[in-house]
């Protein structure tokens, strides 16, 4: 038996990205908020980008530079579609677990991923033990991270693998 590889050119790559883009965005019309707690803010424009590259201006992107006014946010806005909310917890402002330990407690249901610079095993370890967490994710955020991130919310969180991409 002969296994034949097949490499993509490159416009058959770009064509199967935007297929698979398009899957994705498809049937996402209730997921209508990201929230982004974080200082950086460079790595903040980034996912703003990479988000709007994916999903248009189908999505809000909402900004907080520390944790209570994101807390106070999330209880104003508790009826509705749960947001996703990217966080980095080792950022300058606040303690750091101040606002994975206070959401804990709230019982909100929202989509928690980690993104932060670090890649120290005790950092990565410490946030992933909240069960509420989906992945731990490092900065920059690429569109492969959004994908799965988005894939997965829209098979209501029955755990998409990167194989079922494809």
């Amino acid at each position: 038996m002969y296994v034949t590889s097949y490499a993509l050119t490159k416009n058959e790559y770009f064509e199967f990205r935007h297929n698979l883009i398009m899957q994705v965005i498809y049937n996402l019309d209730d997921l209508n908020e990201v929230i982004i707690i974080d200082n950086d803010y460079v790595s903040v424009a980034l996912t703003r980008i990479s988000i709007k590259k994916i999903l248009g201006n189908t999505i809000r992107v909402v900004n907080f530079v520390n944790y209570s006014d994101a807390l106070n946010y999330l209880l104003k806005q508790k009826n509705g579609e749960p947001p996703i909310i990217f966080i980095d917890p080792f950022s300058d402002k606040g303690n750091n677990y101040s606002f994975l330990e206070r959401y804990m407690l709230l019982n909100l249901s929202c989509y928690v991923y980690i993104l932060s610079n670090s890649i120290l095993m005790r950092d990565i370890g410490k946030c992933l033990a909240y069960k509420f967490v989906k992945k731990y994710i490092t900065k920059p955020i690429k569109i492969d991270d959004l994908i799965f991130i988005f894939r997965e919310i829209k098979s209501n969180g029955k755990g998409v693998g990167y194989n079922s991409l494809v």
